[in-house]
Order: C-alpha cells, then sequence, then structure tokens
C-alpha cells in the first residue's frame, strides 16, 4: 500500500530500539516487505479499528 496522499501530516517520533526491532520483524514477515512507515500506518490503523474508530476512509 502506498502512503497516504492527501490530509496527512507529517509526525516524529522516537522509539525505541526494541519496538523498532519489532517494526521491521513484521515487515521481514511480509512478503510483499512494505516499508517501516506503512508497518507503523498499519498497526496504528489496527489499533484504532480495535478501540472502535471507524477507520474505512483513512486508507486514501
Amino acid at each position: 500500500m502506498a502512503p497516504p496522499k492527501r490530509d496527512t501530516h507529517p509526525v516524529m517520533l522516537k522509539l525505541h530500539r526494541r519496538i523498532i526491532d519489532a517494526v521491521d520483524d513484521l515487515r521481514r514477515k511480509d512478503d510483499q516487505a512494505p516499508s517501516r512507515p506503512e508497518v507503523i500506518r498499519q498497526i496504528l490503523r489496527s489499533h484504532l479499528k480495535d478501540k472502535g474508530y471507524d477507520v474505512s476512509e483513512w486508507d486514501d
């Protein structure tokens, strides 16, 4: 999946090395090897969906 192209804002954050390692591990397990930012977007969407947010329009 390509990064969102509209209505987006960059976010800079620091993550513990173990979190980055886990994200990279997820990337390696995916046949399509998404980028690190894409994996983080997927994790956030999944978490927010689990919390009851309607994320159906967030894939644009």
